[in-house]
């Protein structure tokens, strides 16, 4: 993350503006690869970025009543087509660097390496470990650079909860802070919480049934597929008190007592909960105080910006911010 802020602090001092969707997938695609690697990509970024974007948006497609076969030499195929084997390629090339390495390295695919199947090498095995790889590498940023993208534009929106989180921002000195420091910010993590019901980057959801049941009336058989969708459950007025208004109050001290099982899913419920909501929300935390305590962060225009249903919520209008300053030097 060091190396994405120097990087704003010299656009910041060139004045210029940064797209902050772009910036977010930046940073915590770095992030990841940081978890997952052990080590950050400088030549290789851009392209790998392209990929997984191509990739994201064929998956997440949306508007297509009828999906050609991926046989079907399209255009629309052959991108994600290559998107594939340039994030495949980086995987089959991380795993081949990553067998061997000494007991002491901490990163996920050595883990994986490691821990998945008797025999890494079987053709089994080493597809599970690529599968895995690849879900890490595409789930664990997406989903968190919108997430920050989304507080950072509701904080932009409420400078009273803005000035809350600042208060606890700068009482942190100049190093970045570490996962040691979570609990030091709790109206921050309550304004994570707070953009994570409003704008849920995981909108909505399968579940499939296993056993016949019936919802309001309507019959609905053993192996059904169910869609939930966070985004109109945390806006529902039965649920939520002034469903559309951010306040993060209402998440001081983690979610709020006594409300309705399956109200608040922002990372799924149950026994398919996404297994790294407490390192997104962790990531998201520190990440956003680390940038407000370096930067004063301002929407450069100010027309209206509305969600986009695709894989994840992402923003759709223009949503850009620029780093204007330094928080050293803002006025």
């Amino acid at each position: 993350m060091e190396r994405q802020l120097g990087r704003w602090q010299q656009a910041a001092a060139r004045g210029d503006e940064l797209d902050l969707a772009d910036e977010m997938i930046a940073l915590t695609l770095d992030a990841i690869l940081g978890s997952l690697l052990g080590e950050r990509l400088d030549d290789e970024e851009a392209r790998l970025r392209a990929a997984i974007r191509d990739a994201v948006d064929f998956v997440g497609a949306s508007g297509q009543l009828f999906r050609v076969p991926l046989s079907w030499p399209t255009r629309r195929n052959q991108r994600f087509l290559a998107a594939l084997a340039v994030i495949d390629d980086f995987i089959h090339r991380a795993i081949e660097a990553h067998r061997g390495r000494p007991d002491g390295d901490p990163d996920l695919l050595t883990f994986l390496l490691r821990h998945v199947g008797d025999d890494p090498q079987a053709p089994a095995t080493a597809r599970l470990i690529r599968d895995e790889a690849v879900s890490l590498l595409l789930g664990g940023h997406e989903s968190t650079a919108q997430a920050l993208t989304w507080l950072l534009y509701c904080l932009d929106l409420h400078p009273e909860a803005k000035a809350r989180v600042m208060s606890e921002v700068d009482t942190f000195g100049d190093a970045l802070p570490t996962v040691a420091d979570r609990n030091r910010f709790p109206y921050l993590a309550a304004a994570v919480q707070e953009a994570l019901r409003l704008y849920p980057p995981f909108w909505a959801f399968p579940r499939h049934v296993v056993a016949d049941d019936e919802l309001g009336g309507y019959l609905v058989p053993a192996g059904a597929t169910v869609m939930l969708c966070p985004y109109l459950t945390h806006r529902h007025p039965a649920l939520w008190e002034a469903p559309e208004r951010f306040s993060p109050e209402r998440f001081l001290g983690g979610v709020a007592q006594g409300r309705a099982r399956a109200s608040y899913l922002p990372f799924g419920y149950g026994p398919r909960t996404c297994i790294g909501n407490h390192m997104a929300t962790t990531e998201i935390v520190l990440a956003t105080a680390a940038i407000l305590r370096r930067f004063t962060v301002e929407r450069v225009q100010h027309a209206p910006v509305a969600a986009e249903f695709s894989t994840t919520l992402r923003p759709r209008g223009d949503p850009r911010q620029a780093d204007v300053a330094s928080s050293a030097s803002a006025t």
